[in-house]
């Protein structure tokens, strides 16, 4: 085949239409010359059928929302994937019915999809990152110590004992389900509060953790990974005590120290294809510090690092589809 007729088709799953990942892959080409061709469309706008022999049969629905070239149907069969969107929404709304049929085409990705799917709920990813603290110590890993409860019941079925079945200690933070950016969580100042927010969870089936809210909190880092490639930069808020909600402020340090760059590489082995992601950290002005969260692919970037970032997304990708199809065996 000449290999300006070589064509591999990408699909990116990004609903943010500021990032255009059309004119990204533009001018890019695989190891052996093979150009790209891209699609870009959130979870909410695709409709498939998986086919064991023709493969993933994808309709990407047109709306006024996006980029110029997604304003119309396009039928498309993807041979990559990279996914920058969680499998659902705050609504309610999930699609992973549709990562699932991903999985049913055993589509190679960025994350792969086994790790789109494992991360796809808090517990499970909380439950790997106690793996890595059960097997460094609490000292090497310094997890945030959590609750969990399948759902409003749990509290009901158990006599209340301080830091055993509720929380002993407060004020005391909760999140509902798998959410991100700030959402489905709040502080909860003491016992009362705790009992008035069971009063609404029992409105709903939905899961919920609950953790020591850590007071003297003086810096908030989020560590990134793409591919081999690290950054931290610190996070704060005038308007909240999350940190990631109102009125942000971001500090970029170069120099990253050598326990969080360990820090990442456990978390990259938790699950295969785990190729980009970010842990936040929280530090109290005694220098304790604690791992709250770990966001996949679909992670936010530091704005005055996006352009950047974006590039070595692209760059991992391109790795990844090399690697996939036998042109290379180095991984950026």
């Amino acid at each position: 085949m000449n290999k300006k007729d070589l064509v591999r088709n990408l699909l990116v799953i990004d609903y943010n239409s500021s990032t255009d990942w059309y004119s990204r892959f533009r001018s890019v080409a695989t190891a052996d010359g093979g150009s790209i061709k891209v699609e870009q469309a959130g979870w909410q706008h695709i409709a498939m059928v998986g086919n064991s022999s023709k493969g993933p049969l994808l309709l990407l629905r047109g709306n006024s929302d996006g980029l110029l070239q997604q304003t119309k149907d396009r039928h498309f069969i993807p041979d990559f994937l990279l996914i920058r969107n969680f499998p659902s929404n705050l609504h309610g709304s999930t699609y992973r019915n549709v990562l699932l049929g991903l999985m049913f085409c055993n589509l190679p990705s960025v994350n792969s999809l086994s790790s789109i799917f494992f991360c796809s709920e808090k517990p499970i990813v909380y439950g790997a990152l106690k793996g890595i603290q059960d097997r460094l110590g609490a000292d090497q890993f310094p997890l945030v110590p959590q609750m969990f409860y399948p759902n409003i019941q749990s509290c009901e079925d158990f006599d209340e004992v301080d830091d055993e079945t509720i929380p002993g200690v407060y004020p005391t933070v909760v999140k509902i389900g798998t959410v991100h950016a700030g959402f489905g969580k709040m502080k909860l100042n003491n016992r009362s509060d705790f009992d008035d927010f069971r009063t609404c969870a029992s409105l709903h089936n939905e899961y919920y953790t609950a953790e020591p809210f850590l007071k003297n909190t003086i810096k908030d880092f989020r560590l990134q990974k793409i591919g081999y490639h690290f950054r931290l930069y610190s996070r704060e808020s005038d308007s909240s005590w999350k940190n990631n909600w109102g009125a942000m402020k971001f500090k970029h340090i170069e120099e990253i120290p050598e326990r969080y760059i360990s820090w990442m590489n456990e978390v990259s082995k938790i699950t295969p294809g785990l190729d980009m992601f970010a842990l936040d950290v929280l530090v109290d002005k005694d220098g304790n510090e604690s791992i709250i969260e770990l966001n996949d692919s679909s992670m936010g970037l530091l704005f005055e690092k996006e352009d950047e970032d974006n590039n070595k997304i692209r760059d991992l990708v391109l790795s990844r589809m090399n690697q996939h199809w036998g042109l290379s065996n180095k991984c950026v």
